[in-house]
């Protein structure tokens, strides 16, 4: 008898505005069909995917450089295969090791950059805000940023010799103007009605400003120049493996070089654009760490 009352009630509701049933029904199909649990895998999707085009994108690369490869001399231009062959030995050899280069390189790039961090945020800050230090420094901070790295090679070994002190200290050099320049942007891009909110605080112009207001205020640009910096400081020191005769992932690629075995240089080659993309996701990682107060990270997230 309930059940029947329950019905003929919702019959006469229907009856009366059946418009309220009609959007019911359009929302339950809605939340129905947006749902990706219940979201057929067509071929279509499948393609759409980014990830699934990127891999498809890889392996044709592949495919086309083994069927390139296998037609020109290997000497030259060495196909896949044995790209992955001089890989695995190169990886269990006797003498400089592919890892073990690796690990060289890495050691050089961290004593170079962290100097170049250290140096570089707090001199583009001050020169950003302190007109006395950008009249003093800035002309000179360009002009040494214009200078191609690879020239002052032959003065450092001039200065300091073909040792590793020489290749810390062009990865330092080759790494610290973009963290300094870009410092000095994000110190001049600081918002005018931060500093007085920061004044009205009571911060006034002491340290409490620069650490409280500033700095925050300047760290995206900073980790902008912390991200350039990283792939300078590996351009860096590859340079100086190779022009200076260090081990690492550089003497290798020379050593493959002058004996025409590209797959070593190859492998070699692939080993340090891996170590660029690891060294720049981990300061972005460090960035998603230490600006988690920022508006913009929080919805990109």
């Amino acid at each position: 008898m309930t059940s029947l009352k329950a019905h003929l009630r919702k019959s006469s509701e229907r009856g009366r505005r059946p418009w309220l049933f009609e959007r019911q029904k359009e929302e339950n199909d809605l939340i129905q069909n947006s749902n990706p649990e219940k979201k057929p895998h067509t071929l279509k999707t499948v393609f759409v995917n980014k990830w699934a085009v990127r891999i498809y994108a890889f392996l044709i690369f592949v495919v086309v450089w083994q069927i390139v490869g296998q037609t020109q001399n290997a000497l030259i231009f060495a196909p896949p295969v044995s790209v992955v062959q001089r890989f695995i030995q190169l990886c269990t050899d006797t003498g400089l090791t592919l890892p073990s280069a690796t690990l060289i390189t890495v050691e050089t790039v961290i004593i170079g950059f962290i100097p170049a961090v250290i140096i570089g945020v707090p001199t583009g800050i001050l020169v950003g805000r302190s007109r006395t230090a950008e009249y003093s420094l800035d002309a000179y901070i360009n002009l040494i940023y214009a200078i191609p790295i690879i020239t002052l090679i032959p003065l450092f070994i001039v200065w300091f010799g073909s040792n590793f002190f020489s290749s810390y200290f062009l990865v330092f050099v080759a790494s610290i103007f973009p963290v300094i320049i870009n410092s000095i942007a994000g110190a001049k891009n600081v918002r005018a009605s931060l500093l007085e909110t920061g004044r009205s605080f009571g911060f006034g112009g002491g340290a409490g400003l620069w650490r409280r207001i500033i700095f925050p205020a300047s760290l995206p640009y900073i980790m902008a120049g912390l991200r350039i910096g990283a792939g300078h400081a590996v351009i860096g020191a590859i340079l100086a493996e190779i022009f200076m005769y260090t081990k690492g992932l550089g003497f290798l690629i020379e050593d493959g070089a002058s004996l025409y075995d590209t797959s070593e240089v190859i492998s070699a080659v692939i080993v340090t654009i891996l170590l660029g993309v690891l060294l720049t996701e981990f300061v972005k990682y460090f960035e998603r760490r230490v600006s988690v107060w920022s508006t913009a990270e929080s919805y990109t997230e």
